[in-house]
């Protein structure tokens, strides 16, 4: 309980006030109000929280039903009980109906609240045993939002052409990646595809996806009908037309939950980088000369190695594959992981889909062990894994065993397969161990895959395929920080296959960067090898940067940073480039860059001299990109635009690219006004904005930035918490208040100003439109053309009067001269007299 105190109303000038609220420390006047709230010092959320009167001296509090005590983490039955079994209660307040709002000091004993006005900010202190324990991250499933009913389409569309000036022939690609579908409540209908255009004949579709999924909220599951892929935490990752039901981690607590490589490599000229999986695009990109890192790419299961292809501007093409698999399979003392899907094998190299089921699960036994088994079936096929996770103070392991019985062509072959996974983070020195793992494989083991393709051909290209299935491979991924500023990586596979003469594939990368004083450098190595060949591909690459530095005050165009690559080849190419890099500044979503770079190749007398430029733009509907570049040898250019489309009720609102949740903004009036994370995206002129990328199950701000409002529009609130499902998009209603902003100065009889702090209601429905401040003035919005308003300031009728007024015709004589759009007026204040007409002032009066 706070301390009584008064205060003397004399030091206020005009009409005496009520400042009897004010005597026990609580200024809050009842009403609702959105708040950030904080629960024994941890935020829970932002939440509209109403105050009411809760004895007679006008002392308010935060009251809550049960259902929002719950949402906060308190246990409203364990308090319930506490309040009627140790205060004396009436009946209406001792039966806590979930829609009844209680006081906190009555729902909850022992609890107090205090709510700061200015950050709005609202405190309460709560015993810790009507506290739930949660686990760190953990948010009400009663808030996850299945999100609106609409239509949507997410594109990505890639142009690049090269042009040598004598040679080779020309090349031109093209690519569309499309996500289009419908969420219609708590289902998801969804189809994935690419399409590529080639010059050289090359042209494909490639329909990835088509499905119908929801969330099962009870289960922390999934169940998707139709194509999709399987999960590949135990088994490499397939494509499957049928059924699947899976756990959802991401319905867990973050301190629950526990992967997709990041796809590094070089570029010597501006490429067209290609990632497929299982033969399939996964993903397309151009990107500039010099080291490209590609760590956003969708998600496609946990298992099975990315084959990354690099397209030069001057013909040349690089492959090489990336390690995709799971780390070590802990999980806690008694979490679950299941899959269970049946359907039939997707493959566009097959004639055939063969029917195939595969269940996998895993169980934590303690906080160090966890069990996991696994089984995948098919037309002559079965496959059986066992296998433990440990946790031990020098890392942690993985160990599994899996059994599989094939036949083929008419014979029945029994193998198994060993795989040893390891993962560790050394506090001493920090040095990471992301990954390491090995797996041996006998020769009379087959995968799913190798088993369907052996079945699928003849005899002879059984017998090929046979031969070429893996018998040994090792993976390694290691971090080390070097210094303050230095980190080390290492990262590199081997395998190889039973076929004598098959060879080994080899890839390996290692890298250093660092910094003295502003100046950065790198250096990066990687080494690769792949099948039958005998030769090993080496390649050096020295960079250094140079930041130019930006004032606080410099908001225009200007260029960033430099830089300087060298690149050397073991087959004698040479590159040398040099860059610069800047941005559009605050106000303009723009970067840009040019190159210039001299190369020369491995046997040849000439170089090849190459300048180029590249830029983007991150509109309000999407994000565009282009680069050219031109030389002695080559022409080239590229372009790209990713975006995405989504019909609703109030029309289609075009966007940048969704992700896996979205928000959907309406602020109707508020054209222009930007989202602050949303990636470029603005209120359209239908009163609508995307905001992408948020993060499914975990609270998300979604903030508009009001900067660029007009004066005609105020924002009931700038910003509002949402928590989406799966690949939801969330309404979100930002209220606005529309029409022209009206500084009301009231005077009563004697011209003596309306007292400070009178509040102004609409006469009819008695709709608050504001405060009255210094000099009887009220800044007040949505106002009628003619009408009246009440204002009081206490409850007695010599405190409070009516105003009548009437604004002025919208015409351009008489609209501000300095546009602000502000209309002054001076009315009379009369407590029980007739409607009588407004004044308007002078027109000088009018003008800010």
């Amino acid at each position: 309980m706070y301390a009584e105190v008064n205060f003397d109303s004399r030091f206020l000038f005009g009409a005496p006030m009520d400042l009897s609220r004010f005597s026990q420390g609580n200024a809050v006047l009842p009403g609702v109000y959105a708040a950030d709230i904080r629960v024994n010092g941890q935020r829970v959320g932002r939440f509209d929280v109403q105050f009411q009167t809760v004895d007679a001296t006008g002392r308010t509090e935060p009251c809550f039903t049960r259902r929002e005590l719950e949402t906060l983490g308190i246990d409203s039955a364990r308090a319930q009980a506490a309040s009627v079994g140790g205060l004396p209660q009436t009946p209406a307040e001792s039966t806590g109906e979930s829609g009844e709002c209680l006081a906190l000091s009555v729902a909850v004993p022992g609890s107090r609240a205090y709510m700061d006005l200015g950050d709005l900010v609202l405190d309460l202190s709560v015993p810790q045993a009507f506290m739930y324990a949660r686990a760190r991250g953990w948010v009400d499933p009663a808030r996850w939002d299945n999100g609106a009913t609409v239509g949507l389409l997410d594109y990505s569309l890639n142009a690049y052409s090269s042009r040598p000036n004598h040679g080779a022939s020309d090349f031109s690609n093209m690519y569309l990646g499309l996500t289009s579908g419908v969420n219609l409540g708590p289902w998801r209908l969804r189809q994935r595809s690419t399409k590529s255009w080639s010059n050289r004949g090359n042209s494909s579709w490639n329909s990835l996806e088509t499905y119908a999924q929801r969330g099962i909220e009870p289960w922390r599951s999934q169940l998707v009908l139709g194509d999709s892929y399987t999960s590949g935490e135990l088994f490499d990752t397939t494509s499957l037309r049928g059924v699947r039901v899976f756990s959802d981690d991401r319905m867990l607590p973050d301190s629950m939950r526990s992967y997709a490589p990041v796809v590094r490599g070089i570029a010597d000229t501006n490429a067209v980088v290609t990632v497929r999986q299982g033969g399939r695009v996964l993903h397309e990109e151009n990107v500039s000369a010099g080291p490209f890192e590609l760590s956003d790419l969708p998600a496609s299961g946990y298992g099975g190695d990315l084959e990354v292809t690099v397209q030069e501007a001057d013909g040349r093409q690089s492959t090489f594959s990336v390690p995709f698999a799971s780390v070590p399979l802990l999980l806690r003392e008694g979490l679950q992981r299941y899959s269970l899907g049946i359907g039939k094998y997707r493959n566009s190299e097959f004639d055939s889909e063969p029917l195939m089921f595969e269940g996998t699960y895993q169980y934590g036994l303690t906080d160090a062990v966890t069990a996991y088994a696994g089984s995948q079936a098919s037309e002559g096929y079965t496959s059986l894994m066992l296998g433990s996770a440990i946790n031990t103070p020098v890392g942690a392991f993985s160990l599994d065993v899996t059994g599989a019985r094939t036949q083929v062509s008419g014979s029945t072959s029994t193998g198994l397969s060993t795989r040893v996974n390891y993962a560790n983070m050394l506090s001493d020195t920090g040095t990471r161990f992301s990954m390491a793992g090995y797996r041996y494989s006998t020769s009379n083991f087959y995968s799913l895959r190798d088993a369907l393709f052996a079945r699928a051909g003849s005899d002879e290209s059984s017998r090929t395929w046979y031969d070429y299935r893996v018998r040994e491979r090792f993976q390694i991924n290691v971090s080390q920080p070097v210094g303050d500023r230095g980190n080390v990586f290492i990262t590199g596979s081997r395998q190889n296959y039973w076929r004598a003469d098959s060879g080994s594939d080899l890839q390996f990368q290692v890298g250093y960067s660092s910094s003295f004083r502003t100046v950065g450098y790198s250096i990066y190595a990687q080494r690769i090898r792949s099948g039958e060949s005998a030769t090993l591909s080496n390649q050096v690459m020295l960079t250094l940067s140079i930041p130019l530095g930006r004032s606080s005050t410099d908001t225009g165009p200007r260029f960033n940073s430099l830089s300087s690559t060298i690149t050397r080849s073991s087959n004698g190419d040479h590159v040398v480039q040099a860059s610069a890099s800047g941005t559009g500044g605050t106000d303009v979503p723009v970067s840009f860059g040019l190159t210039a770079s001299t190369a020369q190749t491995g046997g040849s007398s000439s170089s090849t001299n190459t300048l180029g430029g590249y830029g983007s733009y991150r509109a309000p509907f999407g994000t565009y990109t282009a680069n050219a570049s031109v030389g002695n040898q080559m022409q080239q250019a590229s372009v790209g635009v990713r975006g995405a489309l989504v019909a609703h009720a109030g029309g289609v609102t075009a966007g940048p690219s969704l992700g896996r949740a979205a928000a959907l903004v309406q602020a109707k009036g508020a054209t222009g006004a930007r989202l602050i994370n949303g990636q470029g995206a603005e209120i359209d002129g239908n009163g609508y904005a995307l905001v992408p990328a948020l993060t499914p199950y975990r609270v998300n701000s979604v903030m508009l930035d009001p900067a660029k409002l007009g004066m005609d529009v105020e924002l009931g609130s700038t910003s509002e918490e949402v928590v989406p499902t799966l690949d939801s998009i969330v309404l979100v209603e930002l209220r606005t208040t529309q029409g022209r902003p009206v500084l009301l100065r009231l005077r009563r009889d004697g011209a003596e100003a309306v007292p400070l702090g009178a509040n102004v209601f609409q006469e009819e429905g008695q709709k608050a439109l504001g405060t009255v401040g210094q000099a009887g003035t009220a800044l007040l919005r949505g106002m009628a053309e003619q009408g009246a308003v009440r204002v009081r300031w206490g409850e007695g009728a010599d405190q409070q009067c009516r105003a009548a007024y009437r604004l002025p015709t919208e015409t351009a004589e008489k609209r501000p001269a300095d546009r602000s759009g502000i209309v002054r007026l001076q009315v009379e204040c009369r407590p029980l007299e007739p409607i009588a007409q407004a004044v308007p002032e002078k027109a000088s009066d009018h003008e800010m």
